[in-house]
């Protein structure tokens, strides 16, 4: 566990500009794996278009961890739509028992591309279903002292999931 634990976060300011529009910025810190830390800019943006259209740069906007921009469709109080890219790359420690790379790291990167609907279900409760592809996929592999062993683009993969959520 020592040896593959991660951690990251975000921080940032934001300005109400309007009762429609909140802009600001901030940074992103996310430790690698047998790599430098990750330190990224961010920007904030949530932008109420009209009355049922919005555009969020938001926390939980992607399919990913990663940052992410996703169109909004308030269809009514309790369904929503959105429409979203995010970038995602994640870091893993490999078995020391694995025969390409004993202890080494694998790395998995590309660009989720995703629709989502949301169900509000009451005041607390909502339940989202998501469909898209990640493409411009990238599959690394490291030996245990951080030497490339090999670096290949792979194919857009589909991918579906379902997502509960409680507020208190």
């Amino acid at each position: 566990l020592r040896d593959s634990l991660q951690a990251g976060s975000n921080v940032g300011l934001q300005y109400k500009i309007s009762d429609s529009l909140t802009i600001g910025s901030g940074f992103g810190f996310q430790s690698q794996i047998e790599d430098s830390a990750s330190i990224f800019p961010l920007i904030l943006l949530d932008w109420k278009i009209n009355d049922v259209l919005s555009l969020t740069t938001s926390p939980g906007a992607g399919a990913s961890a990663g940052p992410g921009v996703a169109l909004r469709w308030d269809k009514s109080d309790t369904v929503r739509f959105s429409l979203g890219l995010s970038y995602d790359k994640s870091r893993f420690r490999l078995d020391k028992d694995n025969a390409a790379s004993p202890g080494g790291v694998g790395e998995d990167s590309g660009i989720p591309a995703y629709v989502t609907l949301t169900w509000k279900s009451s005041e607390h409760t909502q339940t989202s279903f998501i469909a898209g592809v990640k493409f411009a996929n990238e599959l690394r592999l490291e030996d245990s002292s951080g030497h490339s062993i090999i670096k290949r683009d792979s194919d857009p993969a589909p991918f579906v999931g379902v997502n509960f959520g409680y507020t208190f």
